[in-house]
């Protein structure tokens, strides 16, 4: 956990970046997602990704991506490349900690898509 980007323990909530590669033309894609179970939710998602299983379904183009394990069908298979980021969350008031996990994802899915100047960006609310 300690070599992923931005990492900090002890943070109420993280908002994490992972590249995958669509399998059927080898391009990059990024999975902006969100925890609020703490390091130990943070490292249930990135080994549930790792699985390439999903607990909710992602919507692109009307296609649903992710959703459960990652079906073998070229046009829906993606693979896990790799964590790029995790942003650590934490608020004083415990009502503000889901208004502030939308904000910060939402900000990260835009920051990611003009850092890597894609808009192969999924998930991020």
């Amino acid at each position: 956990m300690q070599d992923v980007d931005g990492f900090e323990a002890g943070a109420d909530a993280y908002v994490y970046v992972i590249g995958l590669e669509r399998r059927d033309d080898g391009t990059r894609w990024y999975y902006v997602g969100e925890t609020t179970s703490g390091v130990d939710g943070l490292r249930s998602r990135f080994e549930t990704h790792l699985d390439c299983g999903m607990s909710k379904p992602v919507q692109y183009n009307g296609i649903e991506v992710i959703d459960g394990a990652l079906p073998e069908e070229p046009d829906h298979s993606y693979a896990l490349i790799g964590v790029e980021r995790a942003e650590p969350i934490s608020v004083r008031q415990a009502d503000l900690l889901a208004p502030r996990i939308a904000e910060v994802e939402r900000r990260t899915a835009y920051e990611i898509a003009i850092e890597k100047e894609t808009t192969n960006v999924i998930g991020g609310s």
